[in-house]
């Protein structure tokens, strides 16, 4: 004889708006993302006069610059996610957290930082694809 499981009547979903960049207006407040802007037009005003060798490796400055803060863009916007699934889950104290693809990644950093302490059933998480 197996145990049968005891389902509630209803269940009370909420789900906290955390848009996946670039959707929503909360990460054009990323101060990674005006930095990756800035710095293609810095390095092309400065090394307009200078040498080849000087271009070469500035623009190679430029572009290893451009990567780190592409990673600081995608940081804060999983950071902003945790902030507000945290919030969410004081709020209403849920039995339970999924997360799903981009709502995977920011729940798999919010119980790794110890944001909440609530069972996380992670569903394909993009955390490789945001670790790169």
């Amino acid at each position: 004889h197996q145990p049968q499981l005891q389902l509630p009547a209803s269940w009370d979903m909420v789900e906290p708006a955390i848009p996946m960049p670039p959707c929503g207006v909360r990460w054009c407040c990323n101060p990674f993302l005006v930095a990756l802007f800035v710095i293609p037009g810095i390095a092309g005003h400065l090394l307009g006069t200078s040498g080849t060798l000087v271009k070469v490796l500035g623009w190679l400055l430029a572009a290893a610059l451009m990567r780190l803060m592409l990673a600081g863009v995608v940081y804060f916007a999983v950071q902003d996610g945790v902030r507000v699934a945290a919030a969410a889950c004081r709020s209403v104290k849920p039995d339970l957290v999924i997360g799903f693809s981009w709502g995977g990644c920011v729940g798999a950093w919010g119980a790794a930082q110890q944001q909440w302490t609530i069972p996380t059933i992670l569903l394909a998480p993009t955390v490789n694809a945001v670790m790169r």
